[in-house]
């Protein structure tokens, strides 16, 4: 008698069967082995890894010490203030900065260890979710082990993760979030309740700072959803597809509309060209990427080229969807024309001004190209299953020596980017604050009271003053900043001037202190629509769940 988990069994994967949990330790055992020198390391990465701690230290340092809400950095540090890719930290912005990961699981590993304790114990975190998230889907298409077990390695060993993850972009791993959205959308079409962990789960991308991911797996499923739809003619799909995202949307709303302010005062650099054919096949098979950075690059090897390509024929006649996301991904990456560019188009959307690293797409179209060549490998398997068995036994074995040669290939590949980037300590400063406003004409100003979200200023000035905050743009900070002057034992509120491009307070003669306060009109409206959402949700659940749960045996 084998005993079904009611989730489990609605993917039909037996619970307690012992060969699948024994293949989902063997390969978690493996990519811990891989990831050793990262998963053990006393140290993280290079380049932005640098930045990525300071915003890990301010936020443990924010909540632990202070007790309050982490929503900005103004004045930690000085070498914050600069303008770099594609926003600007002179901001100081934290917990609407998009690539920021507050509200996330992995929060109390950062609150309970050491940063680099923490760091390492949120990789671990995610290739455990991602190893056992691909199982699931994989299970879900029919896909064998072997099959199952190329996903894995093609995705935690390939050439975007490695890289990017050894360079500083954690966010990145979110992705491992990507199959349990597709699965329990998939599975929505039979039973509604599903569609709840999907907006849930898809949720999570963003609210832990992956707004790439975001925008990657909700291409991801228009393409998907919008092709299977015509190929089958179950137009339940678009609607499940609507209320997914509008869900979704008004779940993350704490994150997203606060993210969104934050990107009004964003100007959009000039994106990383597409490839052109040439330059592409180049990458495909070049192991540096290019440079010493390897953004350009797509490493992939000639094993992958291969199968990828086989499978990307195959999946036209047999699994149009992923065949069809896997092309779309492809274009956005190419350069079409001179003139003419589908991420160009896809540049003037919201939010879509942020991708300008444009190679990056490729990670998306080597994802459904695994799963083709996951279930090309599947289906040839059970085509052996009716031959002879020597002629099973040579397509077993050309099948392990293709999958050997490519597990290798990848394994050195990522092996090289953690030799290369990995293993710096990072050494977390005190916080403090180095902000310094301007008095106009005369007088001093001192900081009497500090903590992230409020100050008390010292003022002391003989005439009306106007105190500037060359800092704080006024376009920006209007609606989140609040501000109190102190006459005697009295607070009062006052508003910045309107005309001016910073932050300008009038001060009346006679004020003697200025209280600083953070209170984002843009947090509390998109907290007020999550709480909301979130109590919507649980009213559906419940609607969607009055037929009790039922435990099968066989």
């Amino acid at each position: 008698m084998t005993h079904y988990n009611s989730f489990i069994k609605g993917i039909y994967v037996p619970f307690c069967r012992r060969k699948n949990w024994l293949f989902i330790v063997f390969l978690l055992i493996f990519l811990i082995f891989t990831y050793k020198d990262v998963i053990f390391s006393k140290g993280v990465g290079s380049f932005d890894w640098y930045y990525k701690m300071i915003q890990f230290h301010s936020i443990k340092e924010t909540i632990l010490k202070f007790s309050q809400f982490p929503h900005w950095v103004y004045g930690y540090y000085t070498f914050m203030q600069f303008t770099g890719w594609g926003y600007t930290f002179s901001t100081f912005e934290l917990f609407a900065q998009p690539e920021t990961s507050v509200i996330s699981p992995t929060i109390f590993f950062n609150l309970l260890f050491d940063l680099h304790t923490a760091s390492n114990l949120t990789f671990l975190y995610y290739l455990i979710i991602g190893v056992i998230g691909f199982y699931f889907l994989g299970r879900y298409f029919l896909i064998n082990n072997l099959g199952i077990f190329l996903i894995n390695i093609n995705f935690f060993l390939g050439y975007r993760i490695a890289m990017h993850y050894t360079q500083g972009h954690p966010t990145w791993m979110t992705l491992v979030y990507a199959p349990w959205v597709l699965l329990f959308f998939l599975k929505s079409l039979e039973t509604p309740k599903y569609l709840i962990f999907a907006i849930i789960i898809y949720s999570l991308t963003l609210l832990e700072g992956g707004q790439h991911v975001f925008i990657w797996i909700a291409i991801f499923l228009c393409i998907y959803s919008l092709v299977k739809g015509i190929e089958t003619k179950n137009y339940k799909i678009y609607t499940n597809l609507m209320i997914f995202f509008t869900l979704s949307l008004l779940l993350s709303s704490i994150k997203l509309i606060p993210s969104i302010h934050f990107f009004s005062n964003y100007k959009p650099p000039i994106a990383i060209p597409p490839y052109n054919l040439n330059r592409l096949i180049f990458m495909l098979f070049d192991r540096r990427g290019g440079g010493d950075l390897g953004e350009h690059g797509n490493y992939i090897g000639v094993g992958l080229f291969i199968i990828f390509l086989i499978s990307f024929l195959y999946g036209f006649l047999k699994h149009r969807s992923l065949a069809c996301v896997a092309l779309f991904f492809l274009l956005l990456s190419i350069n079409i024309s001179h003139n003419y560019n589908l991420i160009d188009i896809l540049r003037k959307f919201p939010f879509m001004a942020s991708q300008r690293f444009i190679p990056r797409f490729m990670i998306m179209a080597f994802l459904s190209l695994s799963f083709l060549s996951a279930l090309l490998i599947s289906e040839v398997q059970k085509f052996s299953q009716n031959l002879r068995k020597n002629k099973q036994f040579i397509i077993k074995i050309l099948l392990f020596i293709c999958i050997g040669y490519i597990t290798y290939d990848l394994y050195t590949l990522c092996k090289e980017f953690q030799k290369r980037f990995y293993g710096w300590r990072y050494e977390s400063p005190p916080l403090s604050d180095y902000s310094k406003p301007l008095v106009v004409p005369t007088g001093k100003i001192s900081l009497k009271f500090y903590s992230p979200n409020i100050r008390i200023y010292k003022i002391k000035t003989n005439e009306e003053a106007l105190i500037i905050f060359k800092d704080l743009d006024l376009k920006l900070y209007k609606n989140i900043l609040k501000w109190e002057v102190r006459k005697g034992k009295k607070w009062e509120k006052i508003s910045p001037l309107m005309n001016s491009e910073f932050i300008t307070l009038k001060i009346p003669k006679g004020i003697t202190e200025l209280k600083m306060i953070y209170n984002s009109l843009y947090f509390n409206v998109g907290l007020t629509i999550s709480v909301i959402t979130i109590i919507g949700i649980i009213l559906i659940y419940k609607m969607l769940s009055t037929k009790k749960t039922c435990y099968s045996r066989e």
